[in-house]
């Protein structure tokens, strides 16, 4: 069974929040052949990575830039990024009024050669409806990429 792993990271409970909203609304659109996974940044490691088919990738932005455990993730993947290529992506990032920790979001993706789907969405404030809809936008994409 193919595997769309939502990694985040999450201090404050936000970003997780976000994650689990996208998670709520990716699963519905799911075939059956596809699964989805929560897996928070502090948790992860390779064996658990290798086999997914696809990432949607969070965090917070933390002064320009996603946190320190994003960054570990493709860190310690670096040496396996082939393995990764071409697989498709999107991010999430929350802020409380900033948001530019997308364009590092987006800069490490492209590192790794993902199929990266924008725009990578940016929020700083809990999901509405605009927001919800950008989201269920990006999964299907996703989810055509995985066809």
């Amino acid at each position: 069974m193919a595997k769309i792993t939502i990694l985040y990271y999450s201090k404050e409970g936000h970003t997780k929040a976000l994650a689990e909203v996208i998670k709520s609304i990716l699963d519905p659109m799911l075939p059956a052949r596809i699964q989805s996974e929560l897996v928070s940044a502090t948790t992860l490691n390779f064996e658990r990575l290798k086999d997914s088919a696809a990432f949607i990738l969070g965090s917070p932005d933390y002064f320009s830039y996603v946190a320190g455990y994003m960054k570990t993730f493709f860190d310690d993947l670096w040496e396996h990024r082939a393995i990764f290529k071409d697989r498709p992506a999107f991010g999430f990032i929350t802020h409380g009024g900033g948001g530019k920790a997308t364009k590092a979001l987006e800069d490490l993706c492209g590192s790794f050669k993902f199929n990266y789907i924008k725009p990578t969405i940016s929020t700083g404030k809990p999901a509405d409806e605009k927001l919800k809809t950008q989201i269920k936008a990006n999964c299907e994409k996703l989810l055509k990429l995985l066809k």
